[in-house]
Order: structure tokens, then sequence, then C-alpha cells
């Protein structure tokens, strides 16, 4: 371990005590090895993701509460969505590793935060909004209420096999949440 930093080709200073690389910026430590133990750069480095994340949360929920006097999302059960699927000795999972990534993915992307983030902010600003059961928004018809399985084509196509209507299968899901949750909506105000 060196005990001098570099800071161009040709000019080196002495420290006085060994440099160590530091994990969170990528660079040499500015301070002894004591304070950048293994395990605390990588907590630093956590910290800031959750700091970007819940950032990015508060800036997109801000857009949409601006935007929008009401706001309907799919009500996803994401504890469920993240189970672990490892099973038992008797019975054991199967693609442990696959949906052990998915659930990485799916805790990464941060939606918990993102929903909570925008339930409260939307509150404080007067809006409306509607969490929509997502059971079959995907496979449904957004021009004629057609469901079954085989309209999803493909993840990303959507094809009626009773209308012929076609369109991206993302888009097809939110008219047809957007249309559950204004019924939702006017079933309430009726009420």
């Amino acid at each position: 371990m060196a005990r001098q930093v570099r800071t161009s080709p040709g000019a080196a200073y002495d420290l006085g005590y060994p440099v160590v690389w530091c994990t969170l910026w990528s660079r040499p430590a500015p301070w002894p090895r004591a304070r950048c133990r293994p395990g605390r750069c990588s907590a630093a480095s956590h910290g800031k993701v959750r700091r970007q994340r819940l950032d990015h949360a508060h800036r997109a929920a801000l857009v949409l509460v601006r935007g929008y006097d009401v706001i309907v999302h799919e009500d996803l059960r994401i504890r469920n969505m993240t189970r672990s699927v490892s099973g038992t000795i008797d019975a054991p999972g199967r693609d442990v590793a696959q949906k052990a990534g998915l659930n990485r993915s799916i805790l990464g992307a941060g939606w918990g935060v993102f929903l909570t983030v925008l339930a409260y902010t939307a509150e404080s600003a007067g809006r409306e909004l509607i969490a929509v059961n997502p059971a079959g928004t995907s496979r449904t018809c957004a021009r004629c209420g057609h469901c079954v399985k085989e309209n999803r084509v493909t993840q990303a196509a959507f094809a009626c096999a009773a209308c012929a209507h076609a369109a991206h299968a993302d888009v097809n899901a939110a008219i047809n949440i957007l249309r559950a949750g204004l019924a939702l909506r006017q079933a309430a105000e009726a009420a």
C-alpha cells in the first residue's frame, strides 16, 4: 500500500500514512485506513442511492400533482410480488436466482416509496388519488372490453382477438386503469 498520492505524472506527495482506495468516491481516500473500512463506504453509497431514489420520487410526484387533479394507479401488492420462492427442503423452489434478481430490481425501483410520496403529496395539494385493482387490466381490450389471455401477444405488444385492436401493452393497460379509476370515482360520488 502506497504512502504517496500522485496528482500528475511526476508529482507525488507523501501523506505520512498509507493511502487507501475509497470505494465511495473511486479515488484515494483523504483519511487514514481506519475511517475507510469496507462496510463504511458501502453503507455510505447505499445511503446515497436511497437519497437519490427518494429525491426522484418527490420530483416525479410533484410533477404529477401539479399536472393532474385526479391520479389513478394500480394497487400493487409489492410485498407479495417480492416474496421468496426458495421453498422448503421437501419442495424446493424453482428459478430462485432469477426470482432474487427480479425482487432486487422491483425493490430497487422504489415503487413503494414512490406511491407513499405520491399519496401524501396528492393529499397535501388537495388532489384525488385512486388505487385500482390491477387484475385483468393488461389482458382487457381498451376498445371493445374483450378479456382473454391471448390478447397479450408479447410482453410489449397487445392485439385483441375479437376486434383486432393493436396497441402497446402498457398504453392499453393504462387506458383500462384510468377507466376503472374514473368508474370507481363516479361510484363513490353517486353513493
